[in-house]
């Protein structure tokens, strides 16, 4: 007998928003933020709600660290990770620090 395929996850139009899964693949309907800069990886959560909402915390990230946001983005939803979900984590060198 052949195993159902896991519906496929959604892929974001934004820079550093991807589609979160539920360890086998399927999607849950729930998007991320995450990105790489100079060698430390940025998480951002992974429990928004809509895609707009992920991008807009990869744009707020970017601005802390002085940068310009790569994404053009039309906030509709709250940029805030739903309950539950994990906070701000910066990795480097093989250490996480924050709440991941």
């Amino acid at each position: 007998r052949k195993r159902a395929r896991p519906s496929a996850r959604p892929k974001s139009e934004y820079k550093g928003v991807d589609a979160t899964s539920d360890g086998h693949g399927a999607w849950t309907g729930r998007w991320r933020g995450q990105f790489q800069r100079d060698g430390t990886t940025y998480y951002l959560g992974r429990n928004f709600e809509s895609e707009q909402a992920a991008a807009e915390a990869v744009n707020t990230k970017f601005r802390e660290l002085g940068l310009d946001p790569p994404n053009n983005v039309a906030l509709l939803a709250s940029t805030a990770p739903a309950a539950g979900s994990a906070g701000l984590a910066v990795k480097t060198g093989g250490e996480t620090v924050g709440d991941a």
